[in-house]
């Protein structure tokens, strides 16, 4: 129906209901750092529980991935990524770098796409989580092209 040029330049309307269910196998690709860093300006929490249970409402969870970037000595942030892994998330980490201005960055962009590539075979659905603004103009236009072709 999405799909269809006939419906093109149509108004719409889905219920969040209609859009999450029949859904088949779906992947979750969370960009952990991004969406964080946003919540934080939004001055939100984010339960993750809860999110999990609702991007697979109506649907079987084929994995959930979280990206995120790590300091190793931050016992916090390990904990945290502990709990993630034994609630069903796939945390897939990678080593901050400090910038040249002190900042430290991960950037798993590249990662995520990869992945999203790799596994298109294995789910239906791929649902992408982020605070990122760059991901809508850089990423997802070629990601999302690649994705429909298969």
């Amino acid at each position: 129906m999405l799909n269809n040029p006939e419906m093109l330049g149509q108004d719409l309307i889905f219920t969040p209901e209609q859009v999450l269910e029949n859904r088949g196998r779906v992947a979750i690709f969370i960009d952990g750092s991004n969406l964080f860093y946003a919540a934080l300006q939004l001055g939100i929490e984010i339960d993750y529980t809860k999110l999990l249970r609702r991007l697979t409402s109506g649907s079987r969870l084929f994995r959930a991935f979280f990206y995120t970037g790590v300091d190793r000595t931050n016992e916090k942030q390990q904990g945290f990524l502990l709990w993630m892994r034994r609630n069903g998330y796939r945390v897939i980490a990678k080593d901050l770098v400090q910038l040249p201005d002190g900042s430290k960055k991960a950037n798993l962009d590249v990662e995520i796409a990869v992945d999203m590539m790799a596994l298109v075979n294995f789910y239906d659905t791929a649902v992408l989580v982020s605070g990122d603004g760059d991901w809508p103009t850089q990423w997802m236009p070629p990601a999302t092209g690649a994705l429909a072709s298969r």
